[in-house]
């Protein structure tokens, strides 16, 4: 962390200060933990608590700013040639009592044109992303998905050797796109559900 915010604070939920001691550190790593903490913003209820826990069924009226809310911190990431990776009800919150909604959770984010890595959920994409593997959903970037002949089939390889080629799936906004239409379709479907 260079001090230097990648995102707004208007957008992102900010970190107060980077924390790291010696005393801290050893604690814990002799429990596992990484030899740092990273203070952040007091922010409110994510978006699916406040779905769940207010009556927001049948006002549409407050979908809407928190959808435009939400589209614009997206944007935003997106201006910074950034895609989220792991947007969903869980990863936007109400930072202050005037409903203003922000991005959190950016261990996924990946910039533009880089490989997805293994954080970018599998629970929020887009279907073709996906492959269902011993009943649980992989994301094709990490399967191997065609073959070929080995070049260096001379270079103490078998002859005619086959393989593995790895079609990586790379970031692009429309990962996020798909993710925030889930979040607008919950939110619609569970607004308009009776109780």
């Amino acid at each position: 962390m260079d001090g230097q915010p990648r995102f707004d604070g208007e957008y992102v939920l900010g970190y107060v200060r980077w924390h790291q001691d010696e005393a801290f550190q050893e604690a814990a790593v002799a429990r596992g933990l990484p030899g740092f903490c990273i203070v952040l913003e007091l922010g409110g209820r994510n978006l699916a608590q406040a779905v769940l826990a207010e009556d927001i069924s049948g006002d549409l009226g407050l979908i809407r700013p928190i959808l435009q809310q939400l589209a614009a911190c997206l944007d935003h990431i997106h201006g910074k040639e950034f895609v989220h990776c792991d947007f969903k009800m869980k990863n936007a919150i109400r930072k202050d009592s005037n409903g203003h909604w922000m991005a959190i959770d950016f261990d996924a984010a990946t910039p533009f044109g880089e490989p997805l890595g293994a954080k970018a959920s599998t629970a929020i994409c887009p279907p073709e992303m996906v492959e269902m593997r011993d009943g649980k959903p992989t994301l094709l970037a990490l399967q191997s998905v065609a073959t070929e002949e080995d070049p260096d089939a001379g270079a103490g390889k078998a002859e005619g050797s086959v393989v593995a080629k790895v079609d990586v799936l790379t970031a692009h906004p429309s990962f996020d796109s798909w993710s925030f239409g889930t979040v607008m379709y919950g939110l619609v479907v569970l607004v308009l559900q009776p109780h």
